[in-house]
């Protein structure tokens, strides 16, 4: 059954919470049970992973010249291509290291676990603060 309320400036009357709000309210008491330093935790870990993933995918056969790496994997070098396809997408993110205008060096993986592991502490942040800011303002409230 439902928590009752009396609200006294109405009467005797009594009111029943929504079904769908007391789940909501236990999802959220369930959430806000998990420790700010939990989730803070959770975004070290992420961005800590994330600077290997990096690494890999930027220095993926850095230290060779691209044309002898290529050769090496196997692959066809075109310079030109690769340098009008690396021209048209040059950041830090995705990474690329283009043979041609199709082969790739970074490993395929970098790029997927880069994004899952900063979407890890995009919201593993958003979480800390939220509990945080709701364990202040109801602390204050009793």
């Amino acid at each position: 059954m439902g928590s009752t309320y009396v609200f006294p400036e109405a009467g005797a009357g009594t009111v029943e919470e929504p079904r769908d709000f007391q789940q909501r309210r236990t999802m959220i008491k369930k959430i806000v049970s998990v420790h700010p330093v939990i989730w803070m935790l959770i975004v070290v870990v992420a961005l800590f992973l994330t600077v290997p993933v990096y690494l890999i995918g930027a220095r993926s056969h850095a230290f060779t010249a691209l044309d002898e790496a290529c050769y090496e994997e196997g692959l066809p070098f075109d310079g030109e291509a690769a340098y009008q396809r690396q021209r048209r997408q040059d950041g830090w993110f995705p990474l690329h290291q283009w043979c041609t205008g199709t082969d790739d060096m970074v490993p395929i993986w970098v790029n997927p676990a880069m994004v899952l592991f900063w979407g890890m502490a995009a919201f593993g942040g958003a979480m800390f603060l939220f509990t945080t800011v709701w364990r202040l303002w109801t602390g204050r409230r009793r």
